[in-house]
């Protein structure tokens, strides 16, 4: 017996999948039930549940999240809520806190829209301590042209969690959220994928406000093992995403942000009893109003990413991180700018055509700079590497620099206090005045070729 076509499963696009070999991050494979629990559907001003297996309507209203609260009061053991296509207004939130194993799917992201009602300051969907749940296939508008400031940014956000286990949440748009699109707090092995942050923030005085927002309220109470993969971020107020205090092992995969304030808020800090460890792998930002990526951390990195088209193309600070083998291309002013990094690496990365300095060290140490190619960095009156404001013991070591007359210095120690550092077996050439100044007594520097 075929199954009618309102109740067909919306199958989900495999293709950009696949291109980011994403089957090492264990992206979620739903298998639904063939029937959903429960159909939700609109007629008139009214909103319906249909049981899937009997086929009789169960809830009714005129607010589609009374009625899916109702239905989700009735599945006591899990169940998949299919919401058709529509455009339905909320002005409560729909509440999958406390459930387990609970699905709600829409019919795609141009089909199924929930709209957030005006002057309503409220999560689209609340997801606290939900385990095993999942969110798919439909659009959230938090219209928040239409709110107000709630002064709180837990809520007025498209999805808001603390804690969850395990969320699910793919092929979404969350877009217009007075506050973050998704922010989950005290989140444990989520995935966010294949989706789309739009327009999220409006200012005010709620905080951090993202298209992605990942962080935990205290250092027994944090964020760990969540993946954000395959997922877009354009013009959201202050970051594209975001990754807050008390964190572990947060990776970004395969996401491009654009036109936010900052595209990777990478700020896990550190707090007792962990190691701290968050990745942007193989990620793209451009045009954001002033970085693309920013990291402040313990132990995490930004590897085999893209950053072009920004004031800064990466700034890094904190202990232990890697930088390396990225793209930072034509940002406006520093390609890289790193501040008071410890003990860290940025190795195999190609920085080309930024309006300011190349590599801009600033009171770092132990810092090793390596194996980099560096080319027409400067706009005429900046150097490709700079060491300044005491920055000491650092490593400058087989890089190939072309200042294509454009660096007035290859590499530049800026005063005395920068010491101790070792600058060898770098390509130096076409620089504006010379391929190597160092004013510390103790720097060594050998067989440059230069």
């Amino acid at each position: 017996m075929s199954v009618p076509d309102e109740l067909r499963r919306y199958v989900p696009r495999t293709d950009l999948y696949d291109s980011l070999e994403l089957v090492h991050y264990h992206m979620p494979v739903e298998q639904p039930p063939a029937t959903a629990s429960y159909i939700i559907f609109k007629k008139g001003n009214k909103t319906y549940a249909k049981n899937g297996t009997y086929g009789h309507i169960e809830f009714e209203g005129t607010d589609i999240s009374k009625v899916i609260n109702d239905v989700m009061d009735a599945l006591e053991n899990g169940g998949r809520i299919l919401i058709k296509a529509g455009i339905y207004y909320t002005s409560t939130a729909i509440n999958l806190a406390n459930k387990t194993n609970i699905i709600i799917s829409g019919e795609g992201i141009n089909a199924t829209i929930l709209k957030i009602s005006q002057g309503s300051q409220i999560n689209a969907i609340t997801a606290s301590g939900s385990v095993n749940c999942s969110i798919t296939n439909l659009t959230i508008d938090g219209q928040k042209n239409l709110q107000t400031d709630g002064g709180t940014y837990s809520n007025q956000c498209g999805i808001f969690a603390n804690p969850s286990t395990r969320l699910q949440i793919y092929n979404v748009m969350i877009k217009n959220c007075y506050y973050s699109g998704i922010f989950l707090r005290n989140d444990t092995e989520s995935i966010i994928a294949n989706s789309y942050f739009i327009n999220n923030g409006a200012g005010g005085t709620g905080g951090v406000q993202a298209g992605v927002l990942i962080d935990g309220p205290s250092d027994t109470a944090f964020s760990e093992r969540t993946k954000v993969i395959g997922c877009h971020a354009e013009g959201n107020y202050n970051w594209g995403f975001s990754v807050g205090d008390y964190v572990k092992y947060i990776i970004f995969k395969g996401c491009t942000a654009k036109g936010n304030n900052t595209g990777f808020d990478l700020e896990p800090g550190t707090f007792a009893g962990g190691s701290i460890a968050v990745i942007a792998n193989g990620c793209i930002s451009h045009s954001n109003s002033y970085r693309g990526f920013y990291l402040n951390g313990t132990r995490s990195a930004i590897v085999n990413s893209v950053s072009y088209g920004n004031v800064i193309g990466i700034r890094a600070e904190g202990t232990l991180n890697t930088i390396a083998n990225n793209l930072v291309l034509t940002n406006s002013q520093e390609g890289m700018q790193l501040s008071g990094l410890k003990r860290s690496t940025v190795s195999g990365n190609i920085i080309y055509g930024n309006g300011r300095t190349g590599i801009w060290l600033g009171a770092c140490e132990f810092v090793t700079v390596c194996a980099n190619h560096l080319f027409e960095n400067g706009g005429g009156s900046y150097d490709t590497i700079l060491l300044t404001s005491t920055s000491t013991r650092n490593i400058i070591n087989g890089n190939t620099i072309d200042g294509n007359n454009k660096s007035v210095y290859g590499v530049h120690e800026d005063t005395s206090d920068d010491d101790y550092n070792i600058i060898t077996s770098n390509n130096i050439l076409n620089c504006i005045t010379a391929a190597i100044l160092t004013n510390g007594a103790n720097t060594i520097t050998a067989n440059n070729v230069t």
